[in-house]
């Protein structure tokens, strides 16, 4: 089966990557003549957080551009069936997403410290960018670089750090662009 053009950015937080983002998606969907969808992973945890997801709508519509939203915090192969072919699709973004679905039955159930778990977690996200790919013609994925620090191998952010990096790598390794953000400029990677 055919899949569309899979790019990804990444960049440091507050790196402009978002903006780099929407930019670039409207720009192909403007060339493919396609709809355009974004797949918000954040939710409204804090006051800091309402305050990003509003300014992120805000300058949506103000784009110039028709955006239809999809809130979809974990399990992003739901909204596949939302999804129109062809459409171009910005996927924002998936380190809240991999800490979405690391964490969502809490720190108290001790579930994100089980290696099986970890396997299921990459896959799950894998595969729903996969599924993506295959209704349009292009997925744009944004991440956020993590810092390493050094703790111990078993500590939530540890197993997180880890995560993450083996979810980009995947990424990068099935996309036919990857770009970094720095200070808002972009530096293509690969593509």
């Amino acid at each position: 089966m055919e899949t569309g053009k899979l790019i990804f950015i990444t960049g440091g937080a507050r790196s402009g990557k978002s903006s780099f983002a929407e930019a670039h998606s409207i720009e192909l969907a403007k060339s493919h003549e396609a709809a355009l969808f974004y797949i918000a992973t954040a939710r409204g945890s804090d006051e800091e957080m309402e305050s990003r997801i509003k300014w992120h709508k805000t300058d949506r519509l103000q784009s110039g551009y028709q955006w239809a939203t999809l809130e979809c915090p974990t399990h992003i192969q739901t909204c596949v069936e939302k999804i129109e072919p062809g459409s171009v699709v910005l996927l924002d973004c998936v380190t809240i997403l991999l800490s979405n679905t690391l964490f969502q039955s809490g720190f108290a159930s001790g579930k994100w410290a089980d290696p099986a778990f970890h396997v299921e977690v990459q896959a799950t996200i894998i595969e729903g960018i996969t599924r993506l790919r295959e209704k349009a013609s292009a997925v744009i994925v944004v991440s956020n670089e993590v810092l390493h620090g050094a703790m111990r191998a078993e500590a939530p952010t540890a197993i997180y750090e880890r995560l993450i990096g083996y979810i980009h790598q995947q990424i990068v390794q099935q996309s036919n662009q990857a770009y970094l953000v720095e200070a808002g400029i972009p530096i293509e990677m690969k593509g």
